[in-house]
């Protein structure tokens, strides 16, 4: 049994010591016992509205309904048949006390008559409605739940209304919070108004939500671009002379009049190159908070080329620092006129430079249709560079070198920057209906480890005889083999993007991008600056040339990208 007060006054306690003295109670007053159960039919002071089907009117014949409150007076519902109709008087017993709250005693209270219902309900302008409002001395209030109506046009009563199903009015569902409640579940942690925090959001997911919701093609996004790049060139120093051909012991000696460098002296790799950008993401909850990326792309390789033969140049030269016994320019002569023939020479090298990284995007901040997030994760880069010397001529002179030999000599340089790091940011996202702009600034930080190998070769033909021996013009015992060593770099990038969606995924994107890398290591750093020859070692104090050691630099990369974008 409920707790409430009855009309009575009791209340009713279950299990308690009063039970037993009801039966007695009851017996002492059978009315009241009766009057209890018969007010259940209906429920005294609940008002039941009639409930008008399709198609039905009211009965203007109809005995006006009159509530009052020693009697209960209720009229049949239109479902009985119609030679049963009538009104049923139910018998009440109610107190006549004044009960807390203002309410006056049952005695004062007059009779509301109520008026039957004569026809359907119009759509149009309301009957003003009464402000009198009857109270009720009652104790105890009962909630009944709407019943159904049927609105019909205003105009004609009969026309039947087109649907044969009552008309229910329900209250509209309150708008969504912008807060979020996780789904119904218990969370550990809230969400703010973008349904994110610190720890992310979880929404309330099962444990494999994590896998399985991002095979959902709503949660992936990718970006292929072509990139059109300009590295920062390597300046190289002399490699390749020419000069007059009076003298063939100062052709092409670095310093001499009429001297004149065919190779070197200036940046080279520097030229524009097409490249290329891959970027993949899904977020990693409903609500975009935060994202995992991956992108890899590459800057296209850049190569440099440099031929000529004796035709061309009469006169070719190698310049180089003789420091033994005191430092001199000196040469070493391909081609001149009675002296060397056939001479030739090429210099080639490239640059390859690529990167890749995978990162968190946590949302941070969100406003005006804009966006800006935390990106941290790892990165990786590499550049690697390389340059060739290499050149062939037919000694004619009487000397060292038989006369008729031919000689060969090849001087190669690799130069290899790879950094594992860290890295740590901030990307930005703005859309206005079509157009969007992105942003990304990040730091790399982290190991950069530096490789300089050097290889060099000198293969004399004299007829059937082939000698070849480990040693260039530039590279020899003092720097040959492979020099490395570790240090910490950084990997500042910049990106710009500017994208128009013309299509319901997809969007065309035009930007710019900016990508460096500290204390890189570069070919021109693997060559002896001075181009230092040690011919002749007399003594282990004799300087060791060329040098051994490495020479570093910023390195940068920067230039413009097309691409198209789907589903970010």
């Amino acid at each position: 049994m409920d707790t409430k007060k009855s009309f009575l006054g009791f209340r009713h306690e279950p299990l308690s010591g009063t039970w037993l003295l009801l039966p007695a109670f009851f017996l002492l007053c059978p009315g009241i016992a009766v009057g209890q159960v018969r007010t259940k039919k209906p429920d005294r002071a609940v008002y039941q509205p009639r409930l008008i089907s399709p198609g039905e009117t009211a009965n203007e014949q109809d005995e006006a309904p009159l509530r009052v409150f020693n009697q209960v007076k209720t009229t049949a519902r239109a479902s009985v048949e119609p030679d049963k109709r009538g009104s049923e008087l139910v018998d009440t017993q109610l107190d006549d006390r004044t009960v807390r709250g203002g309410i006056p005693p049952l005695s004062e209270l007059q009779p509301l008559r109520i008026d039957p219902l004569v026809k359907p309900l119009p759509i149009g302008d309301p009957d003003p409605v009464s402000t009198d409002i009857q109270q009720v001395g009652n104790t105890e209030i009962n909630l009944v739940p709407p019943r159904p109506i049927t609105l019909t046009p205003s105009g004609s009563v009969s026309d039947p209304p087109s649907s044969s199903e009552p008309m229910v009015l329900e209250s509209l569902s309150p708008l969504h919070d912008t807060i979020y409640d996780g789904h119904g579940h218990d969370e550990l942690w809230s969400c703010d108004s973008m349904h994110c925090d610190s720890m992310g959001c979880h929404g309330g997911y099962a444990w494999h939500s994590m896998i399985t919701d991002h095979f959902k093609t709503d949660h992936w996004f990718a970006t292929a671009e072509l990139m059109m790049m300009w590295r920062r060139g390597d300046r190289l120093p002399a490699l390749v002379t020419t000069g007059p051909d009076s003298d063939i012991a100062t052709a092409g000696r670095l310093g001499e009049a009429g001297t004149e460098i065919l190779f070197g002296q200036e940046r080279t790799l520097a030229d524009l190159r097409a490249g290329g950008r891959f970027t993949i993401g899904t977020w990693l909850d409903s609500r975009e908070c935060q994202g995992l990326v991956g992108r890899y792309w590459f800057a296209g390789r850049e190569s440099t080329h440099f031929a000529t033969t004796e035709q061309e140049n009469p006169v070719i030269a190698r310049p180089f620092l003789n420091v033994s016994p005191t430092p001199t320019q000196d040469t070493f002569v391909i081609a001149f006129p009675a002296a060397r023939e056939n001479g030739r020479i090429s210099v080639s090298g490239t640059s390859d430079v690529m990167g890749a990284d995978l990162s968190v995007h946590q949302f941070l901040y969100g406003k005006f249709g804009g966006t800006i997030d935390l990106v941290y994760g790892y990165q990786f880069m590499r550049l690697d560079e390389d340059l060739s010397i290499s050149s062939g001529a037919t000694n004619l002179e009487v000397g060292p070198i038989p006369v008729g030999a031919i000689v060969n000599v090849t001087d190669s340089f690799e130069a290899i920057n790879e950094f594992h790091g860290a890295q740590i940011g901030f990307a930005s996202r703005y859309r206005e209906q079509c157009w969007s702009f992105n942003s990304m600034i990040k730091f790399g930080f982290g190991s950069l480890n530096r490789i300089a190998k050097r290889r060099g070769s000198t293969t004399t033909i004299v007829g059937s005889d082939t000698t070849t021996i480990n040693e260039g013009l530039l590279v020899n015992n003092n720097n040959s083999g492979k020099y490395s060593d570790r240090t910490f770099g950084w990997i500042p990038e910049l990106d710009l993007s500017l994208g128009y969606r013309f299509s319901s995924r997809l969007d065309a994107t035009f930007g710019y991008h900016l990508i460096m890398m500290t204390d890189a290591v570069r070919v021109s750093g693997t060559i002896d600056p001075e181009l230092g020859v040690n011919t002749n070692p007399v003594s282990p104090s004799d300087p060791v040339r060329p040098s051994p050691d490495m020479r570093f630099g910023t390195f940068y990369l920067q230039g413009i990208h097309f691409g198209i974008q789907y589903g970010y």
